[in-house]
Parts: structure tokens; C-alpha cells; sequence
């Protein structure tokens, strides 16, 4: 094989494949002539088989590891050449291939070893075609492809919201004890004397996390009622936690532009984070 490939340039390595060589079939006991033999056979076979399960017990018969016979390899009829330098191996494929994408090819020169025509093909593709998933879309991609493109494609979309102006009440001086959402959704029902319910359906939005002194308020509409829960809270009508907060404001200009360019900042850096991770758990569970 050495000798095929020398003319191309220096061949580093030559390495041949192996299968599992193929257990011969047992052959079948020949049947006893007649009734007596067979009694005796009977017999000698019991005895014999007693006889040898008792050695067994003992240790393993020759050849065999552990009770199991030793898998033999022989020859597959294939190997592999790897070449010294890459433009030896170009030059060499350019000439030589008589498989290329999967389909089969005219090579330039055509190989022969004890009489046998060599097909020849690229590790690479003989690698893909090996881990080729054999359902395809109607486009012609693979399954895996189509997935993997679903993943990007979900991956690269940046996260957007289109917001109307007038809707956040921002606040500041929030209790460190006492003060967490719960207790900001119970301000907003005694303000505009509704239900906690009534508050979920119109979609009324706490942006708040423990322990921080600040926090806003967001509707998806921009309602007289923000303007009635931003007066009862500002003037300490109303009270979160039990204590009157410093400011409550009605976000609008720069302000609220710059509370909006955080939140959808915020929303990007989540979704990162959250692909970064499944990504992390497919990878453990390989």
C-alpha cells in the first residue's frame, strides 16, 4: 500500500482496520442407531457432563478468559494512509478518489492491490457519512441541521419590546424590611380599590427584587390609573410595607427611555444566560 502512495510525497502512517472475526457454527450431534445406544449415550453423556461441569467450576478451560471465549479480529480489507504534509495529501486525493460527496467517481488513476480495484476516499467524509442522520426534511437538510439552525436562529433573535410612553411609576426609599412584591401588589389594590385578581388580568407588572431601596411599577397601557397610584403613593396616602416611600415618580423622557434601554438589556443578558446553560446540561447528559 506504502508503494501506491510513495510518488505523492512522504506517507507517515499506515494503519489497517480489523472486524470481529465470526464464530463457526457448532455442528450437530449425530442421532444413536437405535433405542439401546441412545440410553447408553444418555448416560455417559450425563456422566460426562456432570464430570465437566465440576472442572469448570474449578477454572476456566484453556483459551477462555473468565468463562467467555477471547473475541479473534481479522483483516477488514481496509486501511488507512495519512500523509507527512497536507499538499501531498491533496494531491494524492486529486487523482485518486473514486468517492467523493458520497457519490462514486472516475478517479485519474486507478488503484490496484492483489488484483483487487481500491476504492479511495477522504477520512473525512467516510467520518460523516459514518454519523449521517438517515431522516431527511423535504429542503434537504438533516434533522440534526434543521434543529441546530432552529437553536441559532432562536439564539441570535435579540429580545425586543415595543413600549408606550406614560406607563411607569418609578419608586425609591422602599423599606429594607417588610417591602417585597406582595406588599407592593397589596398598595396597588388599596390605591385604585381593586382586587389582587383585577390586578393580575390588567397586567399590572412589579419590577422589584428584595432588599433594594428602589423599584417600579408597570402597566401595559397608559391609564388615569397610574397617575391616581403615583399621587396616593407620593403623598404617603397609600403605604408599602407599612412605611412611606421617598419618591414615587411618573417616568417620561430621558428617564424613561433609560429605565426601558435596562429592562430590554436586562431581557438579552437573560436569555445568554439561560441558553449558556442548557447548552451546559446537554453537554453533561452526552
Amino acid at each position: 500500500i506504502k508503494e501506491l502512495f510513495e510518488g505523492y510525497g512522504e506517507v507517515a502512517l499506515i494503519k489497517f482496520r480489523y472486524k470481529p472475526k465470526e464464530d463457526d457454527e457448532e455442528k450437530p450431534a449425530d442421532k444413536a442407531n437405535d433405542s439401546g445406544d441412545k440410553k447408553d449415550d444418555a448416560d455417559k453423556t450425563e456422566d460426562n457432563n456432570e464430570n465437566k461441569s465440576n472442572e469448570s467450576k474449578k477454572s476456566p478451560a484453556k483459551g477462555v478468559s473468565g468463562g467467555r471465549k477471547k473475541r479473534v479480529f481479522i483483516p477488514a480489507g481496509k486501511a488507512q494512509v495519512e500523509f507527512a504534509k497536507k499538499e501531498d495529501l491533496e494531491k494524492a486525493a486529486a487523482e485518486c478518489l473514486t468517492i467523493k460527496a458520497g457519490e462514486d467517481v472516475e478517479p485519474k488513476r486507478t488503484l490496484e492491490l492483489g488484483g483487487n480495484t481500491l476504492k479511495v476516499q477522504l477520512l473525512e467524509e467516510s467520518i460523516k457519512k459514518k454519523h449521517r442522520t438517515p431522516f431527511k426534511k423535504e429542503n434537504g437538510g438533516g434533522a440534526d441541521d434543521t434543529s441546530k439552525k432552529r437553536r441559532q436562529d432562536k439564539v441570535e433573535e435579540p429580545f425586543t419590546f415595543d413600549w408606550k410612553p406614560g406607563c411607569v411609576v418609578s419608586l425609591k426609599g422602599l423599606g429594607a424590611d417588610g417591602c417585597d412584591r406582595e406588599a407592593i401588589r397589596e398598595a396597588i389594590c388599596k390605591a385604585l380599590a381593586i382586587t389582587d385578581e383585577d390586578a393580575k388580568t390588567q397586567k399590572i407588572y412589579i419590577d422589584y427584587s428584595r432588599g433594594q431601596p428602589t423599584g417600579a411599577i408597570r402597566f401595559p397601557e397608559p391609564v388615569d390609573q397610574i397617575k391616581q397610584l403615583r399621587d396616593k403613593l407620593s403623598t404617603g396616602e397609600v403605604e408599602i410595607g407599612g412605611n412611606k416611600v421617598t419618591e414615587a415618580t411618573l417616568l417620561e423622557g430621558d428617564q424613561e427611555k433609560e429605565y426601558w434601554k435596562n429592562f430590554i438589556d436586562f431581557k438579552n443578558q437573560q436569555m445568554k444566560n439561560n441558553d449558556g446553560h442548557k447548552r451546559r446540561k446537554r453537554h453533561r447528559s452526552r
